[in-house]
Parts: C-alpha cells; sequence; structure tokens
C-alpha cells in the first residue's frame, strides 16, 4: 500500500518534532514546576500536537515522512498523557500529605506552602531547576574542603534540622533548613533548587516515619571515608561528576532502604556540592571548623571498578576551547596521557560542549592529530561528533556496563576504541573544521584501564 499520505512539505513557520526523539528519549525523566501562565501556554500548546505534520519520522531533501500509523498510535497516546499531567497532580499531593500525617500527626505540605516556596523563589532563595552540575572546583586543598563539607552538610542536615524538628511539616522544616543553610553557606541567596528540597524534606519524613534516620546517620558515619573520597575524585571534573560518585557509594551503604538511599542522593545534589565549595570561598565559621587540611591524601588515586579503574582528568587539564577560522583545513586537538609498566588504558570519557558553526569534530590517531605521544587510542573516525557526552571504552576485556554506570551513565556510546599496552605515552587525538568556521569545547573527563590498579 502506497504511503505517499506520509509526504509533507516544509513550511518555514512550522515547528517540526523528531519522531524518533520521542518515541526513544533523550532525555532521563524529571519534575517541573510550573506557574499558572505557564500551564496556560503548555495546555494550549498541545493541540499542535494532535496535528500529524507536527512530527517528522524522515527528512528528505524538498519534504518529510510523517509518522506512520503505528507510530501515530503511540505518540497520540503519549499526547494524551500528557495532557492529563498538565490538568495538575492533585492526586500525588495528596498522597503525600496522607503519608506526612500517617504516623504521630505528622503534617505535610499544607496549603500554605506553595505561598512559602514563591517568597523564596522571589527572593532568589529558590530556584526551578538544579542547575550546578557543571560547576567545577579548582585545586586539591578546595576540592577536598567541599568534599569534607558535603558530608557534614548531609550529616547536620539529619541530626541538626530533620530530627531536633518535633513537627515534621514542610512548612516548618524548610524555613529552619534555609536559616541553618545561609549560617553555614555565608549567604542567603542560595539558589536551592525547589524541587530537590521539597523532595529532601519529605523523603526525610518518609525516613523517620519508618523510624530510619538514626539508620541513615549510622550508615552516613561508615561511609564517611568513601563518600568524602568519591566526592573529591569526582570534583576532579565537575559537581554532577562528584554526585555520581557519590551516588556509587550510597548504594552500596549495608541496610539503607531504598527510602535511606533516596535521601542520600538528595543530600548529596550537585548543589548541594556547589553551595559547599562557596561556604569553604566564604570561609565562614561553620566551613572552617569542618575542614581538616591533608584529609585527602589517603584517597585513593583512581576509581576503582569490578575489573577496571579510571583516573580523573582536573577539569583545568582536560578542557580544550578550540576555534577554527582557516579555510579549508583542520585544528588539532590532543590530550597526552601516561600508560605505566603493566597497565592496558582502553578509553578515554569526554564530552563536547559549546557547538557553534557547522564545523566536523571527529576522533584521530595520534600521528594524524600531531600529538606528541605515539600511541594512539582511537583509529580515524569518520563521524561528527556534536554536542553530546561520549563513552569511547573498548570493553572487550573488562565489565562495560559496570564501567559505564559508574562514570558515564546516558553517555553515547563511540565503537572502534583501541587498547594501549604496556608502558608508553598514549594520546587522544581530534580533528575540528575542514571548510567552515566554528567552535566548541571539549572536556577530557576520565581515561580508563583494564585491570585493577598499580601497587
Amino acid at each position: 500500500m502506497s504511503e505517499g499520505w506520509r509526504r509533507k512539505q516544509y513550511y518555514n513557520p512550522r515547528v517540526l518534532i523528531d519522531t524518533g526523539r520521542v518515541l526513544d528519549p533523550q532525555f532521563d525523566d524529571t519534575w517541573v514546576c510550573l506557574t499558572g501562565a505557564e500551564l496556560e501556554m503548555l495546555r494550549n500548546l498541545t493541540q499542535y500536537l494532535h496535528r500529524r505534520s507536527t512530527f517528522a519520522s524522515e527528512y528528505k531533501q524538498t519534504y518529510y515522512l510523517a509518522p506512520s500509523n503505528e507510530e501515530w498510535d503511540t505518540l497520540s497516546s503519549l499526547v494524551s498523557t500528557l495532557e492529563e499531567k498538565l490538568m495538575g497532580c492533585e492526586e500525588l499531593l495528596a498522597e503525600l500529605r496522607a503519608i506526612s500525617r500517617a504516623i504521630r500527626g505528622v503534617s505535610g505540605p499544607s496549603s500554605t506552602t506553595p505561598g512559602l516556596v514563591e517568597n523564596y523563589i522571589d527572593s532568589g532563595e529558590f530556584q526551578y531547576v538544579d542547575d550546578y552540575g557543571a560547576q567545577t572546583v579548582v585545586g586539591d586543598a578546595k576540592r577536598c574542603a567541599t568534599a569534607q563539607l558535603t558530608y557534614t552538610f548531609a550529616y547536620e542536615c539529619i541530626t541538626e534540622i530533620f530530627q531536633p524538628i518535633q513537627e515534621k511539616a514542610t512548612d516548618i522544616m524548610i524555613p529552619a533548613a534555609m536559616v541553618a543553610i545561609a549560617t553555614w553557606v555565608g549567604t542567603p541567596a542560595l539558589g536551592i533548587p525547589v524541587g530537590i528540597i521539597l523532595a529532601t524534606c519529605w523523603a526525610a519524613v518518609e525516613a523517620w516515619e519508618e523510624s530510619q534516620l538514626v539508620n541513615v546517620v549510622n550508615g552516613l558515619v561508615s561511609a564517611k571515608n568513601e563518600l568524602i573520597c568519591a566526592v573529591f575524585n569526582g570534583l576532579a571534573i565537575d559537581a554532577q561528576a562528584a554526585h555520581n560518585l557519590a551516588a556509587e557509594v550510597i548504594d552500596t551503604i549495608p541496610a539503607w532502604s531504598p527510602i535511606d538511599q533516596g535521601l542520600g542522593f538528595l543530600l548529596y545534589s550537585p548543589w548541594v556540592i556547589d553551595r559547599m565549595a562557596l561556604a569553604y570561598t566564604n570561609a565562614t565559621a561553620w566551613a572552617v571548623l569542618n575542614v581538616t587540611p591533608g584529609y585527602c591524601d589517603d584517597c585513593p588515586e583512581y576509581i576503582i571498578g569490578n575489573d577496571w579503574y579510571a583516573k580523573p582528568v582536573l577539569a583545568e587539564a582536560g578542557t580544550y576551547e578550540v576555534e577554527h577560522t582557516v579555510n579549508p583545513g583542520w585544528d588539532f586537538v590532543c590530550h597526552d596521557f601516561s600508560v605505566g609498566i603493566g597497565e592496558i588504558c582502553c578509553g578515554v570519557v569526554f564530552s563536547v560542549e559549546d557547538v557553534v558553526g557547522d564545523c566536523d569534530f571527529k576522533r584521530m590517531t595520534a600521528y594524524d592529530a600531531e600529538c606528541l605521544a605515539s600511541e594512539a587510542i582511537f583509529p580515524n573516525c569518520t563521524e561528527d561528533l556534536g554536542a553530546d557526552d561520549y563513552f569511547s571504552v573498548n570493553g572487550q576485556e573488562i565489565d562495560e556496563a559496570d564501567c559505564k554506570a559508574t562514570l558515564a551513565a546516558g553517555y553515547t556510546d563511540l565503537a572502534g576504541t583501541l587498547r594501549i599496552v604496556g608502558e608508553e605515552d598514549g594520546a587522544g587525538g581530534w580533528h575540528f573544521g575542514w571548510s567552515c568556521t566554528g567552535t566548541l569545547t571539549l572536556v577530557v573527563k576520565y581515561i580508563v584501564f583494564e585491570g585493577t590498579p598499580p601497587s
């Protein structure tokens, strides 16, 4: 049967949505907070989602193909679900309130909570998103101090804020937390993501009602060194990496329930890590009291997996800003690293950011990128790497799934990565350019090795 009916002409004012990106989402699930005005706009905009011409399944030179009947059925179901969600989530709020009231007359979000939140938004103490993941911390001393303060923040949030408050209500918890945190950090303009602090309060209430807060404290104390070292190592890259590595430790704390783990993840959110760096910079009395110089001297140099290990690349050493203006031709980017006696390097984890222009960006051998080192971790590739996070690891001799989950969950896999065996100077090489103009930032995050770290 002909599918000529799927052919649609391009129309400049029309905004097209890629069918594949909807059916295979590129973003993780998240919570959003919307004002009444924003809801009004979005509810009306969903009318465009009922038009098959809004979606493009295949792009041709002079036309595109609208979704097939099977794709359209799935898209229609997704649109219907979205419209239901945009009508509000009173059931969820009711359940949260019921959970909060279930034991000892606990009260959760009340009718005053939205006004309380709006006041903090207006003052700048709350914001809608946690956009701190890319924040970096320069210098071992500051990274170690930030890691220690993040641990102390988590510990004291539980012992100094959540546990002492007898009335377990967000309207009581939030102001108490805001006063304490402003004192710790040294500024009231905190920029705390509102969804995360509300979720943290609710998670604390749930743990409290399960009589688990004492258990959470005990777990934190038992994992103190591992948590501090995880954040210290992760901050070699950025706050998101520090959060991810701390989450790996939290996953392994014995006897912690899923509720306990959820609270732990929230207390180690990127915004917390960034604000703790600010507390150290501000040299508040609380920060000075809770930092021990040299604490991280015994932290392992590597992140260790099942049968692999990785060395974090300091943000200041692994960041390359590239500009291409001379045409035709290529600009070369090299990241040199050492492979010691008995070591086997099997990959590089990196990100491409801030892409502007129409230049190509691809992995190349060390020779073709004019690197100083002779051993290449990449072959010559014909790809065009856009703004994304990349996991370029040869997984034939390692637990690749464990490596990716620890270092690069959600990153895009790149095939063809080589291995460097023995005592060599290795390099990752890239080409940027040809007949074009453009800029980008390359951030090398980890060098990955097989086996166990050298003793």
